[in-house]
This record gives structure tokens, sequence and C-alpha cells, in this order.
């Protein structure tokens, strides 16, 4: 929901919205942007403080849709991805709030969209990177999101203060934000007052808020095994006695269920664990490993930031601004402890004077323009938002785990001597108190006469010295590059070279990191040639790093990047991309898991359009030669009743949720399955193409004056083909040649699938009478780690929508299926099911605020598998009201039966048959109703009040029930 209000003095804010405060409105230490769901208020006020000055004044009080954090990710030569974030726990799989994310490859911020830069998948937090742009070992990924961990609810408030005085010369902000969880409001646990005390008295030490994950379940009295999956046993380990644990399901001591979680740093007195090989966790060592055997709580946090910023501008050409922050994060609601809570603060102060022309004895010697800025951090201070640029460790080569408060100085100087060059030099220094301090110089210049080549050079000169490593660090960084306009021609020549040496002050030999590369990549673009866009780049990459105290080669590289472009030519519209990279290795580097590749990415996308859009082809072909991993399926848990799988136990007792011990079900799920790539990377060709023909004879027959001529333009038709093969085969050009007759082979696929969907239609926008014939066919192939299933699915069906009358209308449907699912291993999964469904649902809307819809179907399906030849005859009628009460509310009420009976049944229990037999309906006679009530009291108050229930298969009834009541101020 979203609702805006607005005057030219006030507006309001409410439901659902982003809240950004940039950097003229938060300054750099106050910047900010969040999901929220609340009410944000704005006042604007004129003349305040006299004639020419303004206020502006926001409240915001929401419900934060998750927290901020940023991932920092270094490109793997050969994969596109998915490249996995994670939240500030890396132990708990982050949900990414939709629309949240920042991403940056080397600085530069990118565009989501198949056709643009990258595509990502929210429920798993995996981010994958289009054929525009290119993934090598030396791209550099930050990501900036917010995500849910369902922990607590989250809440913010803000109050900002925005002044402008003497004609808009002094500038005055203010700002106060708290982001805090609330403690009474625990999302996935029920927090008692045992749970709360123990949090209580951690204070701000992660570890002491924890439980045991040890769990002594006993043996069986029968068989006399362990019930666990684990055997305590005890060692000594520097002068003391310690219990450890040992994965062994089935054995007669395994007594012991244990539940492991994440740390980032594992303290040196404990002993860790790290995921085994042959599934669960097995010891790494004292210090070592991941993983401990403990259950963390949830810890309510509370973070709050308030600034103020002042700018003043005595004179047109001068700028003074000052900004500062104070910041107080509790890392314990809970805790009175002064451990749990950190304050810190900010300060930045800058002076600039604009370029302005400088004139000395009548000459006129171009313009010029200083900048001095001094910024403060203390090491406790921690802003809501990106407080530094994105990527200001590499500016300034900091090492990311160093600390200790913070402090730059800055110069800066740009000079214009005429309207075409510009030359701009800065230099300044960082130091982090008794952590490291770093030097940097920089120059730049650009030469853009219209009537000579374009030339622009930058460099920049980093020196560090870390006290902490005892090492001492420079870093040289040239890009050069220069362009002519010949005829319609753009060469261009792009020349970059980095040279990074890292030295221990204890030796003269070059530190692990120390590194050289020159990259040179000439470029040609043809320019104004209508419709055609022409473009291609050669890079030529040497890179050196250092190996035994020495720079040695480590990776030669040369990528070819194309780009064709057709714009509406002839109804035509069509481009291609194409990217080839060859890299190779030298040892020992490849030895060490950066392996020679050859990748090639192309997209092609054709669109063509003739005859007033009677026709309309899409084409789309994609091509990947990279490296990929099988897939696994994997259970995510989700709040119960989002879900369609539920955990039926440890069938096995392996102590791991395998494939088969969850279930598919209708209601009630708390799991979802999803596919992720396993860890090891292997060379594929992945290939993605489809083609889409639409054809509406009723367009290109815009005067129908025979019998002939009317019945063609009644007639439209779609047809789609899709094609996508992941392959390890060694010959690539069996998959970019699309040879479908080698595709989804069990030897080399690891994901595969054949798509064709044929529509054919009468009088398609007919509102009083439609008929659609629909013929698909989908055929798949997907590898798992452990397990291939391929599949099958044909259905065909016929739609017959029609007005009977103005207030009766009718849509009846008819469907034959084929679907079979015929897995490696047995599964849950497994069928071969034919089947066949008559739906009709007639609707009758007497008042427009009247609408009842009944309807019933009937279907019989037979599964084939193993040559069960069981069958199910399933039967369902339902009834629909729907009453709107004037744009007030709405009241609807629905009821269904079902009833579902199974012939040649061999157990009388529908979970022994695969969930797509009935389609998870129960065995027998089910009811569900359904009541939905919504109200507005007013233009600020609305009820909702819903209600379902159920009774499957005879047993008793399930009764769901919720109300809610929404204030809007």
């Amino acid at each position: 929901m979203f609702i805006e209000l607005k005057n030219p003095h006030y507006g309001a804010t409410l439901g659902d919205f982003v809240y950004e405060r940039g950097e003229r409105q938060g300054g750099e230490f106050g910047r900010l942007s969040r999901k929220l769901q609340g009410i944000l208020g704005t006042a604007n006020v004129k003349d305040v403080a006299g004639e020419g000055s303004s206020m502006a004044v926001s409240l915001v009080g929401a419900t934060a849709r998750g927290k901020f954090t940023t991932n920092q990710l270094q490109g793997t030569e050969g994969n596109q991805g998915p490249y996995r974030l994670t939240g500030q726990d890396p132990g708990i799989r982050p949900v990414i709030i939709a629309g949240t994310e920042r991403i940056y490859l080397n600085g530069q911020l990118m565009t989501r969209g198949e056709t643009n830069d990258y595509t990502i998948d929210y429920s798993t937090g995996e981010v994958y990177f289009s054929a525009r742009r290119l993934i090598t070992n030396a791209t550099r990924i930050t990501v900036d999101f917010e995500y849910t961990d369902r922990q607590f609810i989250r809440n913010l408030l803000g109050a900002s203060a925005t002044i402008d005085a003497l004609n808009n010369r002094l500038h005055f902000v203010s700002s106060i934000t708290q982001e805090a969880d609330d403690p009474s409001s625990p999302i996935d646990i029920a927090l008692n007052d045992t749970l709360r005390s123990i949090i209580s008295a951690s204070g701000g030490d992660r570890f002491k808020a924890a439980l045991s994950g040890i769990q002594d379940v006993g043996r069986d009295s029968l068989t006399l095994l362990g019930k666990g999956q684990y055997i305590q046993r005890d060692t000594i380990l520097a002068g003391k006695e310690r219990h450890f644990l040992v994965y062994a399901p089935g054995d007669a001591q395994s007594r012991y269920s244990v539940s492991f979680s994440y740390v980032s740093q594992m303290p040196a007195d404990s002993l860790g664990y790290d995921r085994g090989v042959a599934g669960g966790f097995a010891l790494s060592g004292l210090g070592k490993g991941s993983y401990l055997p403990v259950q963390f709580l949830p810890v309510p946090e509370l973070h709050r930031v308030a600034n103020g910023i002042v700018t003043f501008s005595p004179v047109s050409d001068v700028t003074i601004a000052a900004e500062y922050a104070l910041s107080d994060q509790n890392l314990n609601r809970l805790s009175g402890s002064s451990g749990s809570s950190m304050q810190g603060g900010a300060y930045k102060v800058r002076a600039e004077y604009h370029p302005r022309d400088v004139i000395l004895g009548g000459t006129h010697f171009g313009e010029l323009g200083i900048t001095l800025a001094d910024r403060f951090v203390d090491r406790r201070f921690a802003s809501l938002d990106r407080s530094n640029e994105v990527e200001f460790s590499r500016a300034w080569n900091l090492d990311q785990t160093s600390t200790g408060d913070e402090e730059i100085q800055e110069m800066g100087l740009n000079y214009t001597p005429f309207r075409t060059l510009r030359l701009v030099g800065s230099y300044g220094f960082l130091e982090r108190r008794g952590s490291i301090r770093s030097e940097r110089t920089t120059f730049s210049g650009a030469l853009t006469d219209s009537y000579a080549p374009k030339l622009s050079y930058s460099s920049e000169l980093i020196r560090s010295q870390d006290y902490q490593l005892k090492s001492s660090s420079e870093w040289t960084r040239q890009r050069g590059s220069i362009s002519y306009l010949v005829w319609r021609l753009l060469p261009a020549l792009r020349v970059e070279m980095e040279d990074r040496r890292q030295i221990p002050d204890s030796s003269g030999s070059l530190a692990q990191g120390s590194f050289q590369f020159v990259e040179i990549a000439p470029s040609l673009t043809l320019l104004n040639l209508d419709p055609i866009r022409l473009a291609g780049e050669v890079q030529v990459r040497s890179e050196d790093s250092a190996s035994n105290g020495i720079m040695a080669r480590a990776i030669h590289a040369v990528t070819q990047l194309y780009d064709i472009q057709l714009r509406q030519w002839n109804s035509l519209t069509g481009s291609i991309a194409l990217s080839l990279r060859k890299s190779d290795v030298d040892n020992p580097f490849a030895s060490n898991g950066n392996p020679s590749s050859n990748t090639m990415l192309i997209r092609s996308q054709l669109q063509y359009a003739p005859w007033r859009r009677a026709l309309d082809v899409d084409l789309l072909y994609e091509f990947a030669r990279e490296r990929s991993a099988a897939m696994r399926r994997i259970y995510v848990r989700v709040p119960k009743g989002t879900g369609n799988f539920r955990y039926v136990g440890d069938v096995n007792q392996n102590g791991v949720g395998d494939d088969n011990e969850f279930e598919q079900t209708r209601f009630d799920g708390d799991y979802v399955a999803i596919t992720v790539p396993g860890d090891q990377l292997v060379p594929v060709a992945d290939l993605k193409t489809g083609l889409r023909v639409r054809f509406n004879a009723a367009k290109l027959l815009a005067e129908r004056a025979t019998l002939l001529e009317k019945a063609l333009a009644a007639v439209s038709t779609e047809t789609v083909a899709r094609i996508e093969e992941k392959s390890t085969t060694a010959d690539a050009s069996d998959v970019y040649l699309v040879k479908v007759s080698r595709f989804r082979n069990d030897s080399t696929t690891l994901a595969g699938t054949n798509l064709f969907t044929q529509d054919v239609y009468l009088f398609e926008s007919d509102p009083s009478f439609s008929l659609r014939y629909r013929f698909n066919e989908r055929k798949g192939l997907m590898r798992l780690v452990g397990l291939t299933e391929r599949s099958y699915l044909r259905e065909q069906s016929v739609r017959l929508r029609s007005q009977l009358l103005r207030e009766i209308g009718n849509q009846t449907d008819f469907t034959n299926r084929i679907d079979q699912l015929l897995p490696s291993a047995a599964s849950p999964r497994q069928r071969d099911l034919s089947s066949d469904e008559f739906r009709t649902e007639f609707s009758y809307r007497p008042y427009s605020e009247w609408d009842v819809s009944f309807g019933a179907a009937l279907s019989a399906a037979t599964n084939h598998y193993e040559d069960a030849h069981a069958s199910a005859n399933i039967n369902e009628q339902f009834v629909r009201l729907t009453y709107a009460l004037l744009s007030l509310g709405q009241l609807r009420a629905e009821l269904q039966r079902e009833e579902v009976v199974i012939a040649n049944d061999q157990s009388n229990s529908s979970s022994s048959y695969p969930f797509e037999f009935t389609n998870g309906k129960a065995i027998g006679k089910t009811f569900q109703w359904h009541v939905a009530f919504d109200y507005r009291l007013s233009q600020s108050l609305q009820l909702t009040f819903n209600y379902d229930g159920r009774s499957e298969g005879g047993r008793a009834a399930v009764h769901t029930a919720r109300a809610e009541a929404r204030a809007y101020f």
C-alpha cells in the first residue's frame, strides 16, 4: 500500500515507501536508504529567519523491512555467477529485500535486468552477471543491500530539519535516526524468562548468549543403538581435559544429537568443527574451524546516529562546510552492561575555493580551484549506512581488518589553463592510530579539443606503513587513453598499469599480495551510421605476482569485446554482444586453485515486427563457456504456512536432512526447496535460446470484405520454443551450434530443458466468445549431487470463454496431461502420471456490488510407475460469493468440496503416492471454507478479518482466524 498526500507546505506518505536521505540531507555520516512500512511527514516553512530563509522538517516512524550490510567479493575467472551474499551472520542464509541492492563492479554502479548487467535471486541471495559484464579474477564486486534474518521486528524513528538563510548562503542540517530491534517482538523464537536472563547476562559477548547444541537423546530400547548421530569422547589438549564429538550415525555409542552454529572467528580456547565429507561435522582442532556445537540466541540491538551540518558561503567563490556526528550502538538492549554499548564520534571540515579566473597584469592564466579537507572517525563510530566511498580501502591501500581512530587530511587543486585542458591534483594522508598510515598522491589531466585527439591520463601513488604487520607498501597506478574521431570511426587506445610492492620490514623480499600488471586495450567504434552501431575492443593483460619473495609471471590474458546494434531497420531491431577471454596461468599459481580458462559469452536478441505488427518475432540466443558446478537441492525453513514442504524426520538416522525426508504438502508447509550450485567448479558450456512467434491476422486484414477474410481475422497464434543446456562436454560446438540430439545427456548434462508451446486462438479479444487450444511439451534433465532426474511433461488443453448473458459468464477447460519424473535413485518425487480434467466455472453478477461464482471439476489420474496402475478419481464443487460495500470494504465467502477415490489402492494413504497424483488432495472427502471481510471505518482506520477452515479426508476440522486493525496517522 502506498498513499501520498501533498500541499505546498505539508506532505505525508503512508504505507510502503523507500526512505532516502542523500549527502545533502544527511551529510557523509548520516546518509540513509531504507525500505520502510509506516509514515513519513514533511513540512516546509518560508521566511522563518527573515526574508529569503526557509525551513524543512521531516519525521519518520516505521517498521524497517530489513538490516543493512555490505559484501565485498572477488571475481572468479570464468564464473558469471552465482555469487552468494551473506548477512552480518554468515551462518544464516539471508532473504534479500527486493530492490534494495546496489551492486558495483570495480566501483561502477550496475543496473539490474537480464538485458542489462545482472540478475539476482532474492530468496537465495545469489547474483548472476550477464554477458555484458565479463567477470575475471581481477573483478572487484561490492554489494550493498538490506536483508531479513527473522529475529526481531525492527523499527526506525527519525527526525531532520533543514534551514536555509542569508539568501541560501547559509545552510544548516540536523538529524537524528534510531534503528532498533523490538525486544518484546521476536519473530521465529519465543523468548521466555530463562532465555531473556541468559541474553541479559551476556552483555556484549556473543558467545555467552548461547545454549549448548548438544542433546543426549539416549539409546533405542529394542536395538540398543544410539538415537543420535554423534559420539562424545574425551581428550587432553593444551593441558586441559576437553570433550569432542565424532559423527557416527548408527553406532551404539551415538547417543547425542547436535546443532552447530557458524562463527566468524573461532575463539582460541574452543574446539571448532567444519562440515565433513560424508555428512555431519568433523573436528578441526583447537581455535580452528568455522562451527561450534552451540545455538546462538537472537540478541536485540539498537543503533542511533545524530549529526549536524553547517555550510556557509561568505562569498560566491568560497564554501566552508563542517559536519559532526555521534553514534550510539547497543549490541544488546536486554543488557545493562557497559560492554554491550559503544559510542563514537566523527567530523569533517571542508573548505573549497571554486574555480575562478586568475588574472595577473591583465593576462588571463585560466581557472584555479582549491579544496582543503580534514576528516576524523572514532574507531567506535558506526554509521547506519555506507559512509565511505565504494572502493575506500583500495583508494588508501587498507587492510580490511585494521582498526583504530582514523584521520584523513587532503588538499586538492584543479587548474584549467584553457577551455579544453583540465588538470587535477591532490595530496592526502590517512592514519589509523597504532595500525596503519597511508599517503596518497593523485594527478589527472584531460584534453578535449574537438580538432585534436582526446587525451586523458591519471596516476596514483600510495605509500603505506602497516604497524601491526610490520611491513611497508608502495602502490602505483597509471591509466591513459587517446581517441580521435575520423569520419564516423572512433579509434581509441587505453593503457593501464599497476605496480604494488609489499615488503616486510625484516626482509627485502616481496610479501604475498604484491603484483604488477600491464593492460593494453585498442578499440574501434563506428558512430553515427544509423541504424547500425559497431564497437570492438581487444584487451591484452600480463600480470606478475609475488612468489618466493620475487615477482613471477602469473597470468597472461587476451580479452575480446564486440558489440553490434541494429535499430529500427525495416521493422527489424537486434543486438549482438560477444565476449572472448583466454587466460593462461603459469605455475605455481595454477596449482593454487587458479587454473587457466577459456571463456566465451554471447548474447544476441532479435525483434522483427512487420505488417503493422501482425507478425511479431522475438529471438534470443545466449551462450557462455565458463565454469560452473553441479546443482544440489536444499530445503530452507520458512514461516509455517508459507512453504510447500514439511520435514517428516530423520528416517535413515544419518543426522542429515535427505531429499526423501521432506514431504510436499498443501497446507502448513514450513520448508521450500531450492537448487543451488555445489562448491566444485568445472568447465561448462551453457546455452539459453528461445523463439517466440505471434501472428494476429486481424492486424493484417484491416478491411474484411469476404467471408474468408473474416474467418482469417478471427485466428491468432503464438508459438514459443525454448532450449536450455548446461553441459560439461569437451566439444563446446555441440552446444553453441544447438545440436539438440546431443542435449540432455546423462554423462555430460548438468541441467537441460526443451520447451515447446503452441497456442491457437479463435476470437482472442472478443469478450463474448473465445476459444483457445494449447499444446505444451517440456523435456528436462537435472543432475543433482548424487542424483539425476529426467522429466517429461505434455499437456493438451482446450479453453472456452463465453458471455451467455450480460450477467452470466462461463469458462470451461478440458486438459489432458502426461507427467513423468524418472530419478536415478529411489525418490518420493518419482512418477509416471496420465490424467484428464474437465473444469467449468460460471460467474453471475446481477448488480455491480454482487458477484456469485460456482463451478465443478472432474478429473481422473493414473500412476503407471513400476506398473502400479493406481488411479485417482477426483470431483470438486465450489461456490464463491463477493459483496462490495460501496468503496468502504468487501465481504468474500467461499465453500469448496473435494472427493478423492483411489482404485487399485495399495496402502490407502495419499502419502504413498507422488504429490502430483492428487495434487496433494487427501483421500476421501475434504471440505474447505473461507471468509474474509475488509472494512474502512474512516480515512485513517481499517479493519480486516480472515477465517479459514478445512476438514481433510474425514479428519477433525482445522480452524485459522486472524483479525487486524490498522490506523494511519
